[in-house]
């Protein structure tokens, strides 16, 4: 916030701030029975949705399994969620989202995508993406479970991500 006010002072364009949707056909929380206390499970989920790493996420898990022990697949599969939601967030991605074995990708128009990055997307999924337009694409995918979705998202974005290092 402070950064933002500082580059405005400069007359450095700020970029306006990215929340992406993510939608996936699974369930993702924190079950009662795993954090009983409802001041608790709220303190966590505001924790968790304020991470800006996946650093923290993974900060967070570290934390659960030491306080609650083994962490439940609702939980796992939430954790996951989140970390491809900093990845997007980076990426200036503003949606993904999962229906009928196809995964839709929608960036800001201010996303920094180059030719290499599609390039590179190309040469990954090969015959399961298709670009709907100059912001947007869509990948097939294979009827799997949850985990082998996770992996081709996070693949995904990891390859759009190689480009901006």
């Amino acid at each position: 916030m402070i950064d933002d006010a500082v580059r405005q002072l400069r007359g450095t364009p700020v970029a306006k701030e990215i929340e992406p949707s993510l939608q996936f056909q699974i369930s993702a929380f924190i079950p009662d029975p795993y954090i009983p206390d409802t001041y608790q499970r709220l303190s966590i989920y505001k924790r968790l949705s304020g991470c800006e790493e996946t650093e923290e996420i993974d900060a967070i898990r570290a934390e659960l399994e030491d306080r609650y022990g083994p962490l439940p697949e609702p939980v796992v599969r939430l954790l996951q969620v989140l970390q491809l939601k900093v990845m997007a967030r980076k990426l200036r991605i503003l949606k993904i989202d999962e229906k009928e074995r196809v995964l839709s990708f929608v960036f800001d128009e201010s996303a920094q995508v180059t030719e290499n990055d599609l390039l590179r997307l190309l040469n990954t999924f090969k015959d399961r993406i298709h670009f709907t337009s100059h912001f947007s694409f869509e990948i097939r995918i294979k009827n799997r479970g949850w985990e082998d979705l996770f992996l081709d998202v996070a693949h995904c974005l990891t390859t759009l991500q190689k480009g901006k290092e």
